[in-house]
């Protein structure tokens, strides 16, 4: 069992830090397509991120543009903020996400 509880553990971290790994390499051609494929990338494969199909990416000229209606909250919003500002060839974030409640 704690073996199992391990694993939980470390692939997803495993994976996260992969994707950082690859992720200079999708975004390498710097263009604003791949800058927002690697973003949405980054939501989709980090635990954390409760729906990233939610968010909407798409960059121009290295700003990424986050749209969508967020579950979870300020704290999810500033989680996403941070993947996509750790993500090669992102030169800036504009944020347009709106926290949903997911209490009501």
């Amino acid at each position: 069992m704690k073996t199992n509880t391990i694993y939980r553990a470390i692939v997803p971290s495993f994976f996260a830090a992969l994707l950082l790994v690859a992720a200079p390499a999708m975004a390498s051609t710097g263009s604003d397509a791949d800058v927002a494929r690697a973003v949405q990338s980054g939501l989709y494969h980090h635990n954390g991120v409760q729906n990233p199909l939610d968010v909407s990416v798409t960059a121009e000229n290295g700003v990424v543009k986050l749209r969508g209606n967020v579950s979870g909250g300020l704290d999810q919003i500033r989680l996403i903020e941070g993947i996509a500002q750790h993500t090669p060839g992102v030169q800036g974030i504009r944020n347009e996400m709106i926290p949903h409640d997911t209490d009501a």
